[in-house]
């Protein structure tokens, strides 16, 4: 008898399981889908990745994390690389203000743009061929995945309408790809006694900086059928999601919703701080953290 066979319960039907998938799944079946295989595809691939290092790395190395380090940013020292590189020309005022009014424009919101392109191009290279599946799976139960591949449906046959994608699914060829940070910052005026130039810069690095955050009310909305059909769930499976906070607010709605709390089994424990902070801020009563190798068939 496997860990999974002594953790099933008998008096629950494969259809009052949640699966809910993160890369970490991707990941223990061999498919290259971190942010490191990313950054190998930009190098092998020869984009040009250095403005990202410099404009997105102010409090957290990039690569490690790119969603935090997209929500952590300094807005002054960001600012301070767009700048124009020459003195302020008091005799072509205007000239000179509206090129540092402009600067983010004229740098970081290419940067961006590149940044995005970038990710939905290596998103649509990511092999999941040579993926086998290994786990005990039960395809009549619900599947929401964060993972864009289509891994679920096509190493462990889990059929379409069981499976929710919500930042993306690929065989939708649609290059819709969502990825972003979980900080929206409302500007509260604190530049405002500089030239109003200035002020500006600052004002659009925070918009642009806003446009990544993930809009997460429009995705629950908009997945709002699926969502709903899950306030009967008696188990739940997390499987390879790392339970950081820039996810927090999808469990936050989906928890709320459940008519009873669930059992919980939980793979991932690399994250095990991540593990123990969701447990205890959500009050999980019932839950096992296992390595998902011991899921095996």
């Amino acid at each position: 008898m496997n860990e999974e066979d002594r953790l099933f319960s008998h008096d629950i039907l494969e259809t009052d399981i949640l699966y809910i998938i993160g890369n970490g799944f991707d990941c223990a079946h061999d498919i290259k889908s971190k942010y490191s295989d990313f950054k190998q595809w930009c190098e092998d691939s020869k984009r040009d990745t250095m403005l990202f290092d410099i404009l997105f790395s102010t409090k957290q190395e990039f690569w490690e994390s790119i969603e935090k380090a997209l929500g952590n940013y300094d807005e002054k020292e960001i600012l301070e690389f767009c700048k124009p590189d020459v003195d302020f020309d008091f005799d072509h005022s205007l000239s000179s203000s509206a090129r540092i009014e402009d600067a983010p424009m004229t740098i970081l919101q290419p940067a961006i743009n590149d940044l995005k392109n970038y990710f939905n191009e290596w998103v649509n290279t990511i092999d999941i061929t040579k993926a086998k599946p290994f786990l005990k799976i039960y395809k009549n139960a619900r599947f929401l995945t964060f993972n864009y591949t289509e891994t679920l449906e096509e190493v462990y046959d889990v059929p379409r309408e069981q499976i929710c994608h919500l930042h993306g699914n690929r065989l939708l060829k649609d290059n819709h790809y969502i990825f972003g940070h979980n900080k929206y910052q409302r500007y509260n005026g604190a530049y405002s006694e500089l030239p109003i130039y200035e002020e500006n810069a600052y004002i659009s690095i925070i918009e642009y900086m806003n446009a990544l955050r993930k809009p997460i009310e429009e995705i629950i909305k908009a997945n709002q059928m699926f969502l709903d059909i899950l306030t009967d769930i008696k188990l739940v499976y997390i499987l390879g999601h790392s339970l950081s906070d820039i996810d927090k607010e999808y469990f936050t709605y989906i928890l709320s919703h459940f008519k009873h709390q669930p059992r919980f089994v939980i793979s991932n424990k690399e994250n095990i701080e991540n593990i123990n902070r969701f447990i205890t801020e959500n009050k999980i009563e019932a839950y096992k953290i296992i390595s998902i190798d011991k899921l095996r068939k």
